[in-house]
């Protein structure tokens, strides 16, 4: 049994030792020609994004924590199903013991590589049991064996019974301890100073239902801190969805949150289920609500009040269980004052408010982000080299401003990663320099600036994306300086944009070039190319003078 301030690992570890060398004994003993091998014991849990490590034992100790593809496993436990043998040889998930008749599930591809990479043919899967039905996590045993199903059924048969008795009291063992401390997981692998008292806030807000409102700048973290505020909430095992309003239609928000009924409209063949409906028993995640139409801001407020919402052509409300998170880069009291945003929502969301303070104030943890980054860019591209970053990389991490945060902190490290990585030698090291770094930076279209569009959306999507952003901005200025706020730049648009297109063709090429590709070959040719970037420059610094702003652009 646990005891007060006991960790997870202190106390599951030694009990999955125990297990492992069970398996071992066992297998010598089981009349096999070749005795199956033990290779590893984990204990794993359900999330947002799949199964997850909290504690793992190995025969042979690797680096890294394992690579995880039980989904399938994973489905039958949490399903309420007894303990099962992952068959990757077969592709299946067959029941083991009394309920051997039941049908098999299908093993994924994915479960298959996995344990092929790994030389395991086999997986023992048993449950840890909350109270009721459902899984709280589970048990999983990979070994290597060569026999027949007979064979290897009954060895797994015989663990599974003299296990699972062990296993029921761990349930209670797990909820006694503390959750898999905040700058160990894949959600929040870096915790620094600043935030530690942000995260610590947060980790105690996971284990209520209340609203939560996350404030701060585009590309800090919301959505990774929302979904790990939910993966350490007792919502953990169900759905985790989260909504970006701002990159919504209009005319679709209300549709993509409450879903429609068959008939509701013209395209309605179908019943459709919303975020809403889709979520239900876990954690859904408002991003920007500002920019909610007014009339979903109308159902949202009758939705957090009364617990119902009405999908569209539905004829009776609908119970909605789930629990809100919500997030915002916008100065919400001036949204209100706007009347952009209901007051009465704004108070009813703002209930518990956690900002998140930018990336530029949390220096410490650049090195450590970038490392994180540099990891997974590699694990993604099916690298199996480490990734890593040099010692002498700090100081050029340092010396920007990031005002794109960890969104451009992420894309700079994929793109570094990818010019410095060998194609022909995937399991060789690489160590990103500053030099890398450096040149990402340089080839990067928008350095600095938060993508207003996906990645591989056209340029031509971007573009508009980009400026109905810019406009929303200017236009939320206006409205702050009408609220008695600040008053709003009084530039030409149009001159102020000339100046930032210029500026970013700098950022690419020579001067010279950039101006001919603006078809100004007469400022080239008269060699007045410093005088004419030296007024775009002071139109740029106008700008940001009207902001306030007197930080590097």
């Amino acid at each position: 049994m646990s005891t007060p301030g006991s960790t997870l690992e202190a106390v599951v570890k030694p009990l999955l030792a125990t297990l492992l060398a069970e398996a071992g004994e066992a297998a010598l003993d089981a009349p096999f020609d070749a005795p199956p091998s033990p290779l590893r014991v984990s204990l794993l849990q359900g999330g947002p994004r799949g199964l997850e490590a909290l504690v793992w034992v190995e025969a042979a100790p690797a680096a890294g924590q394992p690579a995880l593809a039980f989904t399938s496993a994973w489905s039958w436990i949490a399903g309420g199903r007894g303990p099962a043998c992952v068959d990757a040889m077969l592709g299946q998930v067959r029941a083991l013991g009394d309920r051997a008749e039941e049908r098999p599930a299908r093993v994924g591809a994915h479960t298959r590589t996995v344990l092929a990479d790994r030389e395991a043919s086999h997986a023992l899967v048993l449950p840890v049991a909350a109270p009721g039905a459902t899984a709280w996590a589970m048990v999983a045993l990979e070994l290597r064996a060569a026999g027949s199903v007979a064979e290897i059924d009954a060895l797994l048969g015989q663990l599974a019974r003299a296990w699972v008795p062990r296993l029921k009291p761990l349930s209670d063992d797990l909820r006694g301890l503390r959750p898999e401390a905040a700058g160990s997981g894949p959600l929040l692998p870096v915790v620094g100073r600043q935030m530690s008292g942000v995260v610590a806030l947060l980790g105690r807000a996971a284990h209520f239902r209340n609203t939560l409102l996350l404030t701060g700048e585009p590309g800090v973290g919301k959505t990774r801190l929302a979904e790990w505020v939910h993966a350490r909430s007792p919502r953990k095992a169900q759905a985790f969805r989260a909504v970006e309003l701002a990159l919504l239609p209009v005319d679709l928000v209300e549709s993509e949150l409450f879903g429609w009924k068959k008939g509701a409209h013209a395209q309605a063949s179908a019943d459709r289920p919303g975020v809403i409906a889709e979520a239900r028993g876990g954690t859904v995640f408002l991003d920007e609500i500002d920019r909610a139409p007014l009339a979903v801001q109308d159902k949202l407020l009758q939705l957090l009040e009364r617990g119902t919402f009405r999908p569209l052509g539905a004829n009776a409300p609908v119970e909605a269980d789930v629990r809100f998170i919500v997030g915002s880069n916008a100065d919400l009291p001036a949204c209100v004052a706007a009347g952009t945003l209901r007051r009465d929502l704004f108070e009813r969301v703002a209930g518990l408010q956690v900002h998140v303070p930018p990336l530029r104030e949390r220096a410490d943890e650049l090195e450590g982000w970038a490392a994180f980054f540099a990891s997974r860019a590699a694990r993604q591209a099916a690298f199996s080299g480490e990734a890593r970053l040099h010692p002498g990389a700090g100081p050029w991490l340092r010396a920007r401003p990031w005002s794109g945060n960890l969104r451009e902190l992420a894309q700079l490290i994929d793109n570094a990663w990818m010019l410095a990585c060998d194609l022909d030698q995937p399991d060789a090291p690489v160590v990103l320099t500053a030099a890398h770094l450096e040149d990402a930076a340089r080839r990067s279209a928008r350095a600095g600036a938060r993508p207003p569009a996906s990645a591989d959306a056209p340029p031509e999507l971007r573009l508009i994306s980009a400026l109905e952003a810019a406009a929303a901005a200017w236009a939320a200025l206006v409205d702050r300086a009408a609220a008695g706020g600040p008053p709003a730049p009084e530039l030409d648009g149009g001159k102020v944009f000339g100046a930032a297109v210029l500026r970013e063709l700098t950022r690419r090429h020579e001067p010279a070039e950039a101006l001919r590709r603006l078809g100004e070959e007469k400022a080239v040719a008269s060699r007045n190319t410093h005088a004419r970037l030296r007024r775009e420059e002071e139109r740029w610094a106008e700008l940001r003078a009207a902001l306030g702003l007197t930080d590097p652009a």
